[in-house]
């Protein structure tokens, strides 16, 4: 069992559980009584800032519920606070439902949780959902195809066939929203070549077309068994030769949409190389691919090693093999699970990548951290989720030679897979709004880490010269610190949000101090000139 949770949080989490995600389970947002139901009059309660919100409760099984019945919807804000509460009755409607619509005057950009509760004459039930309203485009930075970060959003072929293009067009209309630009998805080989031989693009063109109509630049994982192999990892010779075939045609058919490749995902997980890890034949299958890869496309990127956590033994055993000179990037999988007892744990421990290429090789390759990520379980609440989403990506984007960061993953599947950044019925979290703030801060900027300040602050900053752009990201590791906060320049107009993008503080104080509070939830300053901070 513990095995098995390790995978979960540590490992690759595109096939595990699969299925959980589409059986309808009891929602957090959408039925948790299964007797009510919260629905939003926009897509997956997503609202630009201006737009009524409305609300409808409807009752989901009339047939055993009594004529009327008492709903109280209150809403509160991202700090817990009730900013809105209204009551009425839920009345049979002429089609048999059982229904209310509210209006809910919320126009402050933010992060909302609605609270349902129905009292009939002996019982009471209640459901609980979440919405976001967005600021506008043009106050939010402009998404750069050159961002650090990226999602694991699409999982189109996790999907029914019937469902993939409904379901998949609206999970990746989101990124758009959120200001991403980088995207990862699977693309099976087993679902590609269902016989040897035969051929059936359907789902990996629908999923580069998605990726592609929504200005999405995907990283297309060259993955999974063959349709005839039992689910046996590719370990043969006559296996790998096939492989290496689905990998030339799969490349050669998207070399105009998709450069970046990874070479399958988490081989040193039983989960996913069966029937055990091997990194032998994980480095001859590599080997294949990456050759195979690059006679399709010369200029196509591939990634390898791809391991669940950063797995220094298998990653030395498979440099070790001459490895480093069939990939172009090392990418890794550094989870934090909740029972890790030091913050950001498996961080720490990617500079040692780099100190293996160096071992075998003269000089390192780049590092992508193409899943990471903290499920709302196991303790775990969805504030908790988001405070640790900025802090996390901004730490693995400032070790040593990591180029690109990932967080795992857009939705949640279920009981064991609530990583995403919306529930699974497809309505926001905090986090994200936490994953689109972190956009807005770095969008077309340079990301730096600054020195610690001596009271344990820790200081990120984006900075944009030539488009006047200066951002710092702020955070205590030793509790509630105040700091000193001064702005240089004649334009000196100071925006300081939380996390989740809620405006704190507006100055405008040439020259002057302004004393600032800072916990362990980040924090955003915002100015077109210099800032600087100091502790006190």
């Amino acid at each position: 069992m513990q095995r098995t949770l390790n995978a979960m949080y540590r490992g690759a989490l595109f096939l595990i559980l699969v299925t959980a995600a589409l059986t309808g389970l009891p929602l957090y947002g959408s039925c948790s009584t299964e007797e009510i139901q919260i629905v939003f009059d926009s897509p997956n309660g997503i609202y630009s800032a201006g737009v009524v919100t409305q609300v409808k409760i409807q009752v989901v099984r009339a047939s055993s519920v009594a004529a009327q019945k008492h709903v109280t919807l209150t809403v509160t804000n991202s700090l817990g606070k009730t900013i809105n509460s209204q009551k009425g009755w839920i009345t049979a409607q002429a089609d048999g439902t059982f229904s209310i619509v509210f209006d809910v005057p919320v126009t402050e950009t933010g992060y909302y949780e609605v609270k349902a509760t129905v009292t009939p004459a002996s019982d009471v039930q209640t459901a609980k959902s979440g919405f976001v309203i967005l600021a506008p485009r043009s106050e939010s930075g402009v998404p750069s195809e050159n961002s650090i970060f990226g999602l694991s959003g699409g999982a189109i072929f996790h999907l029914p066939a019937e469902s993939a293009a409904q379901v998949g067009t609206e999970r990746l209309s989101k990124f758009p929203l959120l200001g991403c630009t980088w995207g990862r998805n699977d693309l099976w080989w087993g679902t590609i070549e269902p016989k040897q031989g035969q051929w059936d693009w359907s789902r990996a063109d629908l999923t580069v077309k998605l990726f592609k109509d929504n200005g999405v630049q995907l990283l297309g994982i060259l993955c999974y068994s063959s349709a005839w192999s039992g689910g046996k990892a590719p370990a043969t010779a006559d296996e790998v030769e096939r492989f290496a075939a689905y990998v030339t045609a799969t490349v050669s058919r998207y070399k105009d949409s998709i450069k970046h490749w990874e070479v399958w995902n988490e081989p040193n997980l039983a989960e996913f190389w069966s029937p055990e890890p091997n990194v032998s034949d994980y480095a001859t299958l590599l080997k294949a691919a990456y050759s195979a890869a690059k006679s399709a496309d010369p200029s196509a990127f591939i990634l390898g090693g791809v391991t669940a956590g950063v797995d220094l033994r298998f990653l030395d055993s498979l440099f070790s093999m001459g490895a480093l000179d069939f990939l172009d990037g090392i990418s890794v999988h550094p989870y934090q699970a909740p029972w890790d007892a030091v913050p950001n744990a498996p961080l720490v421990r990617i500079p040692a990548v780099s100190d293996l290429c160096t071992k075998y090789a003269s000089l390192p390759k780049p590092i992508w951290i193409t899943e990471m990520g903290l499920s709302t379980e196991g303790g775990v609440s969805e504030q908790d989720q988001a405070q640790y989403l900025p802090k996390a990506m901004l730490t693995a984007a400032s070790q040593r030679n990591v180029e690109r960061v990932y967080w795992f993953n857009l939705t949640d599947w279920g009981p064991g897979g609530r990583f995403g950044l919306c529930r699974q019925d497809g309505t926001p979290k905090p986090s994200f709004l936490a994953f689109r703030q972190l956009l807005i801060a770095e969008s077309g900027s340079r990301h730096q880490v600054m020195p610690e300040l001596s009271s344990g602050v820790v200081v990120h900053k984006f900075s944009s010269p030539k488009a006047r752009k200066q951002t710092l990201v702020l955070w205590s590791r030793k509790g509630t610190q105040k700091v000193s906060v001064r702005m240089v320049g004649l334009d000196a107009l100071l925006t300081v949000q939380d996390y989740l993008g809620r405006e704190v503080l507006r100055s405008k104080k040439v020259g002057e101090s302004i004393r600032l509070t800072v916990g362990e939830s980040p924090l955003y300053l915002f100015s077109k000139d210099p800032i600087l901070v100091e502790s006190l």
